[in-house]
């Protein structure tokens, strides 16, 4: 028994002796390496301490992945960016907690189905790597495409499971509800602040677009995506609180949806705002809200109603969709309905660029893109999950009481819908960094739906 004691009382020890020799052997390599290794190992025992904690700083960190301090590499390491520390980080301190998981079976098939789904598209499309390397001017191998294409992916899909599998108690729906609606508070911050910084109120829609895409690493469609799913989770929490800061939220959200120039935006926007008071039971909002998006027109810049208006005061739908219908959808069903193969199971990942008629990066409609990657039994997959998702949350709404809960589990619900109908000018249904929030949005409905079941099913056996 003292034997065991006594090498019990030197593991601490060991492990700390065992750091240090790591930490100066870095420091002879580089001592930025060592630097980030002391900081890693003090921010990783405070989030073990705190594993809600992590998740909060993945959630705030996520638009901001493309920017030069979050996204570049560190010391010039591949893989080495704050972004992915996060992730990993955020995988690590849940599976080492104490927490107990938990996840239902749909979630589980879901998740896993999406993986399998992926590696496969990956994998397939594998054979096809110079003519990806020759269109995104890279030069991936084999290794460098899986872990880019493959495993940073599913980390991003990891925060969904985690949500649904660790913080299912009240206290933790609420960390993370809240979590969202502050991550959307510090984006449209500083949007709003590049904008009238950097930018200027009288710039041309295109130079602005591109200085936002500059500056945050990803075109301005992908970063238009979280306010798509982030605007009606800000609408709701206004709607149940009318504080001064969910108003400030909700007025500097609209305003950064306007410079970004995003015209599936403007449009989703507008619907969502309407079937959220409704489905809400919000309707006598409708007039106000009408009249206040009315003034809303006269005060914007011409920039923003002249991008908001292309193709409709044309009344061409071929201007409308820039071009996508004529050029890029009707030519990739073509090509698609005449092989059985491609029809069933797809080409592969990118089956746009290297199995098409198109020289395109991709098809400007989620559900062609998974088609194309997928053939009907992927796209099938994702339509029929979310379809069984959206049944779910429509019947929480129905049992939940009246009050916060309700209120943005219709905000959640509003978000998805905004999302899949989004979809038909881009996006993605496989994971990436500007959908994290429809993993997020997803996983707090379910939350909060499975929260209610419990709780009643816990007050009826009382």
């Amino acid at each position: 028994m003292n034997t065991v004691s006594l090498k019990r009382n030197w593991l601490p020890t060991c492990v700390a002796i065992g750091l240090t020799v790591l930490v100066g052997c870095l420091n002879l390599v580089d001592v930025r390496l060592s630097l980030v290794m002391v900081i890693g190992l003090i921010v990783s025992f405070a989030l073990y301490l705190k594993p809600s904690y992590a998740l909060a700083a993945l959630i705030c960190l996520a638009p901001f992945s493309g920017t030069a301090l979050v996204g570049d590499k560190f010391a010039g390491i591949p893989g080495l960016r704050i972004i992915n520390l996060a992730l990993l980080a955020v995988v690590m301190v849940f599976i080492l907690s104490k927490r107990r998981f938990s996840v239902k079976g749909p979630e589980i098939a879901f998740v896993l189905g999406s993986i399998v789904l992926l590696a496969i598209s990956v994998l397939r499309s594998m054979p096809h790597l110079h003519i990806l390397n020759f269109y995104f001017q890279e030069s991936m191998g084999t290794g460098k495409y899986l872990i880019s294409y493959l495993i940073k992916p599913v980390f991003f899909l990891l925060p969904f499971l985690i949500i649904v599998g660790y913080m299912r108690e009240r206290i933790d729906v609420d960390f993370v509800i809240g979590c969202f609606k502050y991550s959307i508070f510090i984006l449209s911050a500083c949007i709003l602040a590049f904008y009238l910084v950097d930018i200027g109120t009288g710039a041309d829609f295109h130079y602005a677009r591109t200085r936002f895409g500059d500056f945050f690493g990803m075109h301005t469609n992908g970063l238009s995506d979280f306010y798509i799913l982030g605007y009606p989770i800000v609408l709701a929490w206004f709607i149940y609180k009318k504080n001064t800061f969910n108003a400030i939220n909700l007025v500097f959200t609209l305003a950064s949806v306007a410079i970004l120039y995003s015209r599936t935006a403007y449009v989703l926007i507008v619907f969502s705002t309407i079937f959220f008071l409704v489905l809400d039971k919000k309707k006598k909002l409708l007039p106000a809200v009408m009249l206040l998006g009315i003034c809303a027109v006269f005060l914007a810049p011409d920039t923003v109603i002249e991008r908001g208006l292309t193709g409709i005061e044309e009344r061409n739908l071929q201007a409308f969709s820039a071009g996508r219908v004529e050029n890029i959808w009707m030519p990739l069903l073509d090509d698609v309905k005449r092989d059985p193969k491609k029809l069933l199971v797809g080409s592969g990942r990118y089956a746009i660029i290297h199995s098409s008629p198109l020289w395109k990066g991709h098809a400007h409609n989620m559900y062609l893109t998974t088609f194309l990657d997928t053939g009907i039994v992927g796209l099938s997959f994702f339509v029929l999950f979310f379809l069984y998702f959206l049944k779910e949350i429509r019947n929480g709404i129905r049992d939940v009481p009246k009050g916060k809960y309700r209120t943005l589990l219709a905000g959640t619900l509003v978000s998805i819908v905004a999302y899949l109908l989004s979809g038909m000018t881009g996006r993605n249904f496989f994971p990436e960094m500007s959908n994290s929030y429809l993993w997020i949005s997803l996983a707090i409905s379910l939350n909060i739906v499975r929260m209610h079941q419990k709780e009643r099913k816990l007050s009826h056996e009382i």
